[in-house]
């Protein structure tokens, strides 16, 4: 029988507390950032290998004959915020002097053309450079975007205007920025 009384007052000493009076609640904020962000996957060194020029003798002898040629890679791009874009490159020099007596009929410069294109065609709009005349586009993204794009390189025999490539390695330096630019 103690047992019994003692098992009831136990209860009855626990069971007070869910007949206390009024609760409380306080809410509390719960926050993170994110830091904006792009990055560009790098894209592979392009090698146009050697361009083809006229071996033949004649009026038209050491011009360029390669026509057009494109080199094309898939490089990621995102950005976590609306982020402007830019491609722009330098034209392809050599290191050989282009100061002989007949230096109008030569030339030590290859442009280059580029272009970045949307692999859905949305994500961004379609951008260009042309290195010989120094245009292209800058865009600004009014939305975050992820895509592997389309980077596309090309080198045209008429941009060369006529004149014949000097023979030697060329080569240039091309840039994809996002961001900040």
């Amino acid at each position: 029988m103690k047992k019994l009384v003692f098992a009831t007052m136990s209860a009855a000493l626990f069971s007070t507390a869910a007949y206390a009076g009024d609760t409380d609640s306080q809410s509390f904020t719960i926050s993170a950032n994110i830091l904006p962000e792009c990055s560009v996957e790098a894209p592979q060194d392009v090698n146009f290998g050697n361009l083809a020029i006229n071996e033949d003798p004649g009026e038209s002898a050491l011009e360029g004959t390669f026509g057009r040629r494109t080199q094309t890679q898939n490089i990621w791009v995102s950005c976590n915020y609306g982020a402007d874009m830019a491609i722009a490159a330098e034209s392809m020099t050599t290191d050989e002097a282009n100061d002989g007596p007949d230096a109008d009929d030569f030339t030590n410069v290859i442009p280059v053309r580029m272009g970045l294109e949307a692999s859905d065609g949305t994500s961004f709009r379609k951008m260009f450079f042309d290195s010989l005349t120094k245009e292209g586009d800058s865009k600004t993204n009014t939305d975050a975007f992820h895509d592997r794009a389309k980077l596309s390189v090309v080198v045209n025999q008429e941009d060369l205007k006529g004149k014949r490539p000097l023979a030697g390695a060329y080569s240039s330096t091309a840039t994809v920025n996002l961001g900040a630019i």
